[in-house]
Protein backbone atom coordinates (compact mmCIF):
# COMPACT_ATOMS: atom_id res chain seq x y z
CA UNK A 1 0.00 0.00 0.00
CA UNK A 2 2.06 2.57 -1.24
CA UNK A 3 1.20 6.07 -1.96
CA UNK A 4 2.97 8.70 -4.13
CA UNK A 5 3.25 12.34 -2.52
CA UNK A 6 2.37 14.65 -5.25
CA UNK A 7 4.78 16.58 -7.03
CA UNK A 8 5.86 19.77 -5.59
CA UNK A 9 6.60 22.48 -8.09
CA UNK A 10 10.53 23.65 -7.27
CA UNK A 11 11.22 26.52 -5.08
CA UNK A 12 11.58 30.18 -6.47
CA UNK A 13 15.35 31.18 -7.21
CA UNK A 14 15.78 33.92 -5.10
CA UNK A 15 18.49 36.48 -6.41
CA UNK A 16 21.45 37.80 -3.96
CA UNK A 17 23.29 40.12 -5.37
CA UNK A 18 27.30 40.53 -3.53
CA UNK A 19 27.56 44.10 -2.49
CA UNK A 20 31.37 43.96 -2.33
CA UNK A 21 31.85 43.50 -6.11
CA UNK A 22 29.37 46.86 -6.22
CA UNK A 23 31.39 50.11 -6.47
CA UNK A 24 32.30 52.43 -4.05
CA UNK A 25 29.96 54.96 -5.44
CA UNK A 26 27.32 52.91 -5.06
CA UNK A 27 28.15 51.44 -1.57
CA UNK A 28 28.81 55.16 -0.27
CA UNK A 29 25.34 56.49 -1.84
CA UNK A 30 23.33 53.18 0.01
CA UNK A 31 25.63 54.18 3.22
CA UNK A 32 24.66 58.10 3.17
CA UNK A 33 20.89 56.79 2.96
CA UNK A 34 21.16 54.54 6.24
CA UNK A 35 20.79 55.77 9.42
CA UNK A 36 23.57 56.80 10.96
CA UNK A 37 23.69 53.62 13.80
CA UNK A 38 23.37 51.41 11.11
CA UNK A 39 26.36 52.92 9.00
CA UNK A 40 28.36 53.09 11.86
CA UNK A 41 27.46 49.19 12.16
CA UNK A 42 28.25 48.36 8.34
CA UNK A 43 31.58 49.98 8.87
CA UNK A 44 32.46 47.32 10.83
CA UNK A 45 32.45 44.87 7.60
CA UNK A 46 35.89 45.59 6.10
CA UNK A 47 38.56 48.22 5.45
CA UNK A 48 36.47 49.12 2.24
CA UNK A 49 33.34 49.39 4.25
CA UNK A 50 35.05 51.44 6.93
CA UNK A 51 36.63 54.11 4.61
CA UNK A 52 33.22 54.29 3.06
CA UNK A 53 31.35 54.72 5.73
CA UNK A 54 33.67 57.88 6.46
CA UNK A 55 32.85 59.14 3.68
CA UNK A 56 29.17 58.93 4.32
CA UNK A 57 29.95 60.73 7.98
CA UNK A 58 31.70 63.43 6.13
CA UNK A 59 28.24 64.25 3.92
CA UNK A 60 27.01 63.90 6.65
CA UNK A 61 28.84 66.51 8.78
CA UNK A 62 29.34 68.96 5.86
CA UNK A 63 25.45 68.69 5.08
CA UNK A 64 24.49 69.99 8.71
CA UNK A 65 27.78 72.60 8.08
CA UNK A 66 29.57 70.73 10.86
CA UNK A 67 33.00 71.39 10.22
CA UNK A 68 36.21 69.26 12.13
CA UNK A 69 38.33 71.67 14.53
CA UNK A 70 42.17 73.28 13.36
CA UNK A 71 44.69 70.86 14.67
CA UNK A 72 46.40 72.45 17.14
CA UNK A 73 50.26 72.81 16.49
CA UNK A 74 52.30 69.14 17.08
CA UNK A 75 48.98 67.47 17.28
CA UNK A 76 49.20 64.83 15.15
CA UNK A 77 46.80 64.41 11.90
CA UNK A 78 46.38 60.43 12.37
CA UNK A 79 42.95 61.10 13.86
CA UNK A 80 41.24 57.56 12.77
CA UNK A 81 37.88 58.63 11.89
CA UNK A 82 37.78 62.53 12.37
CA UNK A 83 34.29 62.87 10.58
CA UNK A 84 32.68 60.10 12.78
CA UNK A 85 34.04 61.39 15.92
CA UNK A 86 32.47 64.62 14.91
CA UNK A 87 29.42 63.31 14.04
CA UNK A 88 28.84 61.36 17.27
CA UNK A 89 30.17 64.93 19.46
CA UNK A 90 27.61 66.67 17.21
CA UNK A 91 24.51 64.75 16.73
CA UNK A 92 21.67 63.56 19.46
CA UNK A 93 22.63 61.04 21.55
CA UNK A 94 19.25 59.55 21.36
CA UNK A 95 17.91 59.80 17.51
CA UNK A 96 21.23 60.10 16.28
CA UNK A 97 20.17 61.58 12.87
CA UNK A 98 18.98 64.76 14.89
CA UNK A 99 21.57 67.78 15.28
CA UNK A 100 22.47 68.05 19.30
CA UNK A 101 21.26 71.42 20.10
CA UNK A 102 21.26 71.27 23.77
CA UNK A 103 23.65 70.48 26.23
CA UNK A 104 23.12 67.60 28.73
CA UNK A 105 25.68 67.82 31.60
CA UNK A 106 26.15 67.07 35.00
CA UNK A 107 25.30 70.74 36.17
CA UNK A 108 24.06 74.17 33.56
CA UNK A 109 26.87 76.32 34.78
CA UNK A 110 29.10 77.82 32.28
CA UNK A 111 31.96 75.37 33.26
CA UNK A 112 30.07 72.53 33.65
CA UNK A 113 31.86 69.85 31.04
CA UNK A 114 29.34 68.17 27.94
CA UNK A 115 28.49 64.73 28.57
CA UNK A 116 26.70 64.88 25.08
CA UNK A 117 23.47 66.38 23.69
CA UNK A 118 20.19 66.10 22.13
CA UNK A 119 18.26 67.30 19.43
CA UNK A 120 14.61 69.66 19.85
CA UNK A 121 12.43 66.79 19.83
CA UNK A 122 14.30 64.36 21.91
CA UNK A 123 14.59 67.16 25.01
CA UNK A 124 11.14 68.05 24.46
CA UNK A 125 9.98 64.60 25.52
CA UNK A 126 9.16 63.91 29.22
CA UNK A 127 10.24 59.89 28.52
CA UNK A 128 13.99 61.29 27.90
CA UNK A 129 13.96 64.12 30.49
CA UNK A 130 13.05 61.36 32.93
CA UNK A 131 15.61 59.04 32.42
CA UNK A 132 18.41 61.97 32.38
CA UNK A 133 16.98 63.00 35.69
CA UNK A 134 17.19 58.95 36.94
CA UNK A 135 20.83 59.52 35.57
CA UNK A 136 21.60 62.59 37.42
CA UNK A 137 22.31 64.41 34.19
CA UNK A 138 20.52 68.02 33.24
CA UNK A 139 19.52 69.64 30.11
CA UNK A 140 20.49 72.96 29.23
CA UNK A 141 17.60 74.16 27.66
CA UNK A 142 19.31 77.36 25.75
CA UNK A 143 20.27 75.84 22.65
CA UNK A 144 23.85 75.74 21.99
CA UNK A 145 23.10 76.13 17.62
CA UNK A 146 20.02 78.70 17.65
CA UNK A 147 20.80 80.70 20.95
CA UNK A 148 17.43 80.22 22.01
CA UNK A 149 15.21 78.74 24.26
CA UNK A 150 13.18 75.32 23.66
CA UNK A 151 10.04 75.80 22.24
CA UNK A 152 6.91 75.44 24.62
CA UNK A 153 8.92 75.11 27.60
CA UNK A 154 6.67 75.84 30.35
CA UNK A 155 7.72 77.07 34.02
CA UNK A 156 7.01 74.84 37.01
CA UNK A 157 4.28 76.35 39.25
CA UNK A 158 4.48 78.79 41.35
CA UNK A 159 7.91 79.80 39.71
CA UNK A 160 8.21 82.96 38.03
CA UNK A 161 10.72 84.75 36.02
CA UNK A 162 13.18 87.32 37.94
CA UNK A 163 14.18 90.15 36.46
CA UNK A 164 17.71 91.90 37.84
CA UNK A 165 17.26 95.53 38.78
CA UNK A 166 19.89 96.98 38.83
CA UNK A 167 21.84 97.67 42.16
Amino acid sequence: SYVAAPLLPPAPRTRTMDLSEAGDDVLTAILRHLPARDAAAASLCSRRWCRLAEESFEARCVAKAWRLPRRPRGASATARYPWRQLYKANACAKCVDGAGDFRVSRGISGDSVKVFAVCRRCAADDGVIAQLGRWGLLIDFHSTTTGQLLPGLKMKPGASKRKRGRG
